[in-house]
């Protein structure tokens, strides 16, 4: 006879107990683990099998939305040239560190910003679909380098990759949604001047060095322009010097 644990004597009279067979209640819990372990499992199968589909959907069968551009090396090469001085190696934001490439009416518009300062190019090239993407701006600049001058690059969306063909080499790119990418809102100009770009860059070049770089005092951080009928005048100061040049 087996002995009753010393708790029981303990309970006030009348107290419901129950008691188990340990043997039993183990096996009933390794049939309910087994039990679950399988639903698990096949829970887990649907799910792998559905992702499966869904990217081979992607993968092969992509929507006529799909932008697809043909151009050569000089094309994509002159506009990313000209916008990838804003386009920071080291971003907080992972996209900043991309571009904006916009498809349409045979031309591609290539945007680059590091939320101050906004750069677009474009040139002429043939777009087999309109689309709008975001890439990576530093390896697409480094693919188009690499490759010789006068290749026709083939640019081609495919599912959330941009496909980069060329001659036999064949790149793969990932991209983040387009509507993610910030833009600079467009600005209703109150007025417009137009310079000689020698001119202008004179004038950068005479005053630039006196800037503030990273002052509290934000406005000491750029540049002064000022008009008077026919001369354009450019003033800079970081506190302690000043330059000025028309």
């Amino acid at each position: 006879m087996a002995r009753a644990p010393h708790f029981v004597h303990r309970l006030p009279t009348g107290s419901p107990v129950v008691i188990s067979n340990p043997v039993a209640t183990a096996t009933t819990r390794r049939a309910w683990r087994k039990s679950r372990s399988a639903q698990a499992e096949a829970v887990l199968e649907t799910t792998v099998i559905g992702l499966v589909q869904r990217n081979s959907n992607k993968r092969f069968n992509p929507g006529s939305d799909t932008m697809k551009i043909i151009a050569k090396r000089e094309s994509i090469l002159g506009p990313l040239q000209a916008v990838i001085g804003v386009v920071e190696r080291r971003q907080t934001m992972p996209i900043l560190a991309n571009i904006l490439l916009s498809a349409k009416s045979g031309r591609v518009a290539i945007t680059a910003t590091d939320l101050e300062v906004e750069l677009v190019a474009s040139s002429e090239v043939d777009v087999q679909r309109n689309g709008d993407v975001t890439v990576p701006g530093r390896k697409l600049l480094d693919i188009c380098r690499a490759l010789p001058e006068g290749a026709e690059i083939n640019l081609t969306l495919e599912g959330e990759r941009m496909i980069v063909r060329a001659r036999k080499s064949r790149f793969a790119l990932t991209t983040l949604p387009a509507a993610e990418f910030p833009t600079v809102e467009e600005i209703n100009a109150q007025q417009v001047l137009k310079i000689p770009q020698k001119d202008f860059k004179r004038l950068l070049e005479k005053t630039h060095f006196s800037m503030a770089q990273q002052d509290v005092r934000y406005y000491l951080n750029g540049m002064l322009l000022e008009t008077s009928s026919k001369v354009l005048r450019s003033v800079s100061t970081d506190g302690h010097r000043l330059a000025l040049c028309d």
